[in-house]
């Protein structure tokens, strides 16, 4: 790695502190968060906050995982296949964690999907009938969003669309499953 301003190590630091500082207070700061919620909440309401409060950090770890376990090292592997005796890569340390840091939070959250999805058909903003009939679409937009937080190579790309179109039929699934426990209108 190398540096090129006379700023840049000291700054890539501090951004690394402030990332690391800001991680290990979030549980604090949900749980204070939580604590000021809870007496205002119905009983049904604090079950699906703490089946959230579960699931929510369980999909973002999977998520940066993915992408700093898996995605990072074939990405880099797939651009260090350019090197050649007269071009040596040589990579600016700033850039480096920024693009770690962009893979990991852009992975975390879209891991999310399934908690929006079981979010917006329990306000009654999408139904069964429509995650089921749109599917095609929602393909387009799962590889549109992954051209866009990802490198531009081949394999990234893929190792996001896989598992979000799998967390989609996942979110599909669990609500189908509701549904038939408790049957609705629509379906």
């Amino acid at each position: 790695m190398i540096t090129t301003g006379l700023t840049e190590a000291f700054l890539t630091y501090l951004k690394i502190s402030v990332v690391s500082g800001a991680l290990l207070a979030l549980p604090v700061i949900l749980w204070q968060a939580w604590l000021f919620m809870r007496p205002g909440l119905h009983a049904h309401e604090k079950r699906t906050v703490h089946l959230i409060m579960i699931a929510s950090p369980v999909l973002f770890l999977s998520g940066a995982s993915l992408a700093y376990f898996v995605v990072c090292p074939l990405a880099w592997q797939f651009f260090l296949s350019f090197e050649t005796p007269s071009l040596q890569l040589a990579p600016r340390m700033s850039e480096y964690l920024s693009l770690i840091l962009k893979l990991i939070t852009a992975f975390g959250i879209c891991f999310q999907l399934p908690l929006v999805i079981l979010g917006l058909f329990k306000i009654g903003f999408i139904t069964l009938h429509t995650l089921t009939a749109k599917r095609k679409y929602a393909f387009l937009s799962i590889v549109i969003i992954a051209a866009i937080l990802t490198p531009p190579d081949i394999i990234s790309p893929l190792l996001l669309i896989v598992p979000l179109y799998g967390l989609y039929e996942l979110s599909i699934g669990i609500i189908w499953m509701a549904n038939r426990k408790t049957p609705s209108k629509d379906f």
